[in-house]
């Protein structure tokens, strides 16, 4: 195996554990819920000290990836969201829960930034569009651990021996797959800052971006206190709907770079976002649990490529350097993802969670003008083959 190959390889292994991570405490977060006693509004909260805490580390991680390398930051921070993973399953009350995600935040909002731009120097290096295909092995990954979380539950496996389990397997895939990755050429000075505030183009693409990873967000979130709360369904068939949304954008992440190829970015843009608020809708006006799980799945077939495409387009895009155009772009997106679910939470408290999950279709509409919009720019300045 080259190089290469086996540093595309290593980094798929750190996109997987980040997707086992999500499917372990995503399942069981009713169950977290209810042990320290927390209303949707207090879950919020602590979901919210998460986001916090990976925002306010994916600008500095930036600035030391573009001096270390993203190869050391990985390792390094790939062990720090094993140390910090299992806190959530010792917390008591809400406070401590947030203290907990305030912390995985960090380690994980981290690790997102280094794993992102050494799957970009990859990308770079093959020539050809390939950034897809890693996001669809952290789907992978995530479905790999809603199963296991769905067997942990039904074995009556306790929460802090089943997050202490997975932490040991965060670990031993984690420090192997950073061990494979390739060190970063150097194509800018080494006292440069690899993130910048994002304007102009940069702002739409990272608001779409910020659209979808809330939709997916969501899902990963709130769908298992949705299906319990408002469903009457229990842990199993909650882990079953994430197993269902993971494997269907692991399979459209996979096909999706072929797509791009085929039909042009901003093609499988529009058609994906139009297809991730069908989805949601089907399981937001559903009252059956079977019905909601197959909305879940068209969701995840619409929602799975809108990110990794918007990070291919951005450097080409904006002009800038592809460091700099995809940690800016990220970190809107994952404000997204790690903030928006929760507001839901929060918002939950003061008008329902249906009602404040169905806002998230209407951000998914309004994405399609945006998408629109920057389909013409790629025109204007002269991208007409329209392929990634």
């Amino acid at each position: 195996m080259t190089d290469l190959g086996r540093a595309r390889l290593g980094t798929c292994l750190v996109f997987f554990i980040c997707g086992i991570g999500h499917g372990t405490w995503a399942p069981r977060l009713a169950e977290i819920k209810a042990g320290i006693g927390a209303s949707d509004g207090e879950l919020g909260l602590s979901l919210l000290m998460l986001g916090i805490g990976a925002l306010i580390a994916m600008p500095v991680t930036g600035a030391l990836v573009g001096r270390f390398g993203s190869k050391t930051v990985s390792f390094a921070t790939a062990f720090a969201q094993v140390i910090v993973f299992p806190l959530m399953a010792f917390a008591w009350s809400w406070v401590t829960l947030g203290l907990a995600m305030f912390l995985y935040g960090v380690a994980l909002g981290s690790l997102d930034v280094a794993m992102n731009v050494q799957a970009t120097e990859i990308e770079r290096k093959k020539g050809q569009s390939i950034m897809s295909s890693f996001h669809g092995v952290y789907s992978v990954g995530d479905m790999a651990g809603a199963l296991a979380t769905g067997l942990a539950a039904s074995m009556l496996l306790g929460l802090q021996a089943h997050f202490m389990t997975s932490a040991l397997i965060l670990l031993l895939v984690g420090v192997g797959g950073c061990w494979m990755m390739i060190a970063d050429e150097k194509t800018e000075p080494t006292s440069g800052h690899s993130f910048v505030l994002p304007s102009g183009i940069l702002v739409v693409l990272g608001l779409i971006a910020c659209a979808a990873l809330l939709a997916e967000g969501s899902v990963g979130d709130w769908s298992a206190i949705y299906l319990h709360d408002y469903q009457g369904a229990d842990t199993r068939t909650a882990a079953i709907a994430l197993t269902v949304f993971a494997f269907a954008m692991a399979i459209m992440r996979f096909a999706g770079d072929h797509l791009v190829r085929r039909f042009g970015p901003f093609v499988i843009l529009q058609a994906s976002a139009s297809l991730a608020a069908i989805g949601l809708s089907i399981a937001l006006l559903t009252d059956l649990p079977s019905v909601a799980i197959l909305g879940y799945g068209i969701a995840g077939l619409g929602i799975a490529t809108l990110f990794p495409v918007l990070l291919s387009v951005a450097p080409r895009l904006s002009g800038m350097s592809a460091s700099a155009s995809v940690a800016a772009v990220a970190t809107l997106g994952y404000g997204g993802f790690l903030v928006g679910p929760p507001l839901i939470g929060l918002l939950a408290d003061q008008i329902g969670l249906p009602l404040a999950l169905a806002l998230v279709v209407v951000l998914l509409a309004a994405t399609l003008p945006a998408i629109w919009f920057v389909g013409r720019r790629a025109a204007s300045i002269g991208w007409l083959a329209a392929k990634a």
